[in-house]
């Protein structure tokens, strides 16, 4: 029992879903600033904890969410509800994803180039996540008032600006 329930957690944390909670605290703290947010299916199948974790409506969720194909064990899973979109989210595959929250794997997403707003850690201290924004206004010139508010909202949600929410590669 002691293998199971304190080393286990602390060598395996990802199969223990650690980090879920506070992923989905904070989602649902800045969801309404995004019109799509990418989610990691890196570990399992994580609509299920953004809907226990949210409370979301069981009847909205039956009324909107997309399955994908069945796979050779004629298994299928959920790809999309409401704003979510669950699938794997490798840099290259998301860096160009313009007003979306990404949550990725931490060796998804570069340290250098992205806009990495928070990263949830494991209890053993190592990265779980990494949720990136990807805020990007087409023609927002540095002096404009859009630029200036959306700048402003950044600083106030991650603490610090990388610019525009731009991937600078």
């Amino acid at each position: 029992l002691y293998k199971y329930y304190v080393r286990y957690p602390k060598e395996y944390p990802a199969a223990w879903e650690y980090g879920f909670k506070e992923l989905v605290v904070y989602t649902e703290s800045v969801k309404n600033k995004y019109p799509k947010i990418w989610v990691t299916d890196k570990y399992d199948q994580p609509y299920i904890m953004f809907l226990f974790y949210s409370r979301y409506d069981p009847k909205s969720f039956q009324e909107n969410h997309k399955l994908t194909f069945r796979d050779k064990f004629n298994f299928s899973t959920v790809r999309d509800y409401d704003k979510f979109h669950f699938e794997n989210t490798p840099g290259e595959k998301v860096k160009d994803l313009h007003n979306s929250l990404i949550i990725a794997a931490p060796e998804d997403i570069s340290d250098k180039g992205a806009n990495v707003i928070k990263t949830i850690n494991f209890p053993n201290g190592l990265p779980a996540f990494k949720i990136v924004s990807n805020w990007y206004e087409e023609n927002l010139t540095i002096s404009s008032p859009r630029y200036l508010q959306r700048r402003t909202e950044y600083r106030q949600m991650s603490g610090f600006s990388l610019g525009v929410g731009r991937w600078n590669n």
